[in-house]
């Protein structure tokens, strides 16, 4: 498995077992980043914090050429042992360089109330880090 950035989950095996997919992946106890605000904010120095991990964690996926596409605060996990953020769920991730045929031209992918206008649009877009 490749080396990856400390604040993504990593997964570790992928495979089938009697018929079955799964995916084994880090364990991280503690609650997501939107059960932890819930209805307060976080203290402005802790939630900086995030932010600064959290991007820094997405900047390391766009370098190795992986688009997430369904970044929110429920699929960053708060690890409760060293209070990290570990963004987790990259289901409906891209590959930058193209080479996926999963998803259909157009197809809108991702939760609405997250997404960029230009993902939520139905039009050809063609996805990626801020130049």
């Amino acid at each position: 498995m490749t080396s990856w950035h400390s604040n993504v989950v990593a997964i570790h095996e992928i495979g089938t077992h009697e018929g079955q997919h799964f995916f084994s992946m880090d364990y991280v106890e503690g609650q997501n980043l939107a059960q932890l605000v819930g209805s307060r904010p976080l203290p402005a120095a802790q939630a900086a914090r995030y932010v600064k991990q959290i991007v820094g964690a997405i900047h390391y996926a766009h370098q190795q050429g992986i688009l997430h596409r369904d970044l929110k605060p429920s699929n960053v996990l708060i690890d409760s042992a060293s209070d990290q953020p570990r963004v987790t769920d990259f289901g409906l991730a891209k590959r930058l360089d193209g080479e996926s045929s999963l998803t259909v031209t157009g197809q809108v992918l991702g939760s609405p109330n997250f997404m960029p206008p230009e993902q939520a649009s139905a039009q050809p877009w063609q996805g990626g880090p801020a130049q």
